[in-house]
């Protein structure tokens, strides 16, 4: 019995309604990694020979395609990375000789 994973990355094409996306499949669980947020060249450079590396930092893995296309639209229509306009208050000018309560 193992207590932990050994991947086995490959490069596959899948085509949903039109839209064609290249990623990394894992042969032993299934699992898909988004193309965007981790690089599918080091990943899995060959659709026939498996590579065993475990990507670093927070990868994003996947069960099914549909889940896949849903993450990777949620990289485009996310709030978080557009500009946010900030109001700026104008300041209230103070004239010498007056005092702050009239």
């Amino acid at each position: 019995m193992s207590y932990y994973w050994e991947p086995k990355w490959v490069r596959r094409k899948f085509e949903y309604e039109g839209v064609t996306i290249e990623t990394c499949m894992d042969l032993s669980t299934g699992l898909l990694v988004c193309p965007e947020c981790v690089n599918v060249d080091v990943l899995c450079p060959s659709e026939d020979k498996p590579n065993n590396v475990i990507p670093s930092g927070a990868p994003t893995y996947f069960f099914s395609l549909l889940d896949l296309l849903r993450h990777m639209s949620a990289h485009r229509e996310s709030t978080w990375k557009k500009r946010v306009e900030v109001e700026e208050e104008a300041e209230e000018e103070f004239i010498s000789g007056e005092s702050e309560e009239e």
